[in-house]
């Protein structure tokens, strides 16, 4: 049967939401990597320590990603790539959010794997929904862009944690801020049916973003 329905192009929703997604999730794959040795200090690690419990909670990072890759894949075949993309989306930036609040060393590591188990799913989601969806000659092209918004993810880690004032707790709250304005993306499209709710909630995402960079004495943020 012929599939009569308009291609989608390389700027469109799919191909967004897949490259802030991967933006993002790469940003907080590689934050703990940075921020190590400031947040474990402040938890109150010991200098001779630090290596055990950093290694210990990026194992666990990575244990959350290998099970999640394989999770969101199998969901991924029975609900669809949109629910797994959005899903896995929510599921990190909650964890993210929550990994700045964070008092020992024992929900840090749980934490951590919760966030890995979400980060797993989105890449694959991405590029699955991209490759269903697009020409078969803008594929290659659209799997470019999205791989290129992770490489922007590592350098903007870095630069936020400087930027911030090498606030390890600031770093968490901005990825997941970023996960969750990243979800309103979908209904801000006019020809979307909640796009008036969308608006709302990335209205309230950025003023919440706002009031808590202010508390924490970073209103340049």
């Amino acid at each position: 049967m012929k599939n009569n329905a308009a291609p989608i192009g390389l700027l469109s929703l799919p191909v967004l939401v897949g490259a802030l997604g991967f933006f993002v999730d790469v940003y907080d794959l590689l934050l703990f990597s940075i921020v190590r040795k400031a947040s474990l200090a402040e938890l109150g690690v010991a200098a001779e320590a630090m290596k055990t419990h950093g290694e210990q909670i990026l194992s666990w990072q990575m244990l959350g990603l290998t099970i999640g890759g394989i999770g969101w894949g199998m969901l991924g075949d029975k609900k669809g790539r949109k629910s797994v993309l959005f899903g896995s989306i929510l599921l990190y930036s909650l964890a993210t959010l929550a990994n700045g609040l964070v008092q020992t060393t024992e929900q840090y590591l749980w934490l951590r794997f919760i966030a890995g188990l979400g980060l797993a799913g989105e890449l694959g989601a991405s590029i699955t929904l991209t490759s269903e969806l697009l020409p078969k000659e803008k594929r290659g092209l659209a799997a470019a862009i999205i791989a290129t918004s992770g490489v922007a993810g590592t350098i903007a880690a870095y630069f936020v944690y400087t930027l911030s004032g090498e606030d390890w707790r600031l770093c968490y709250y901005i990825g997941g801020g970023m996960g969750l304005a990243l979800l309103s993306i979908c209904p801000l499209s006019p020809r979307h049916p909640h796009w008036p709710a969308g608006v709302v909630c990335y209205w309230c995402v950025g003023q919440l973003f706002r009031r808590v960079c202010a508390a924490l004495g970073h209103p340049k943020f």
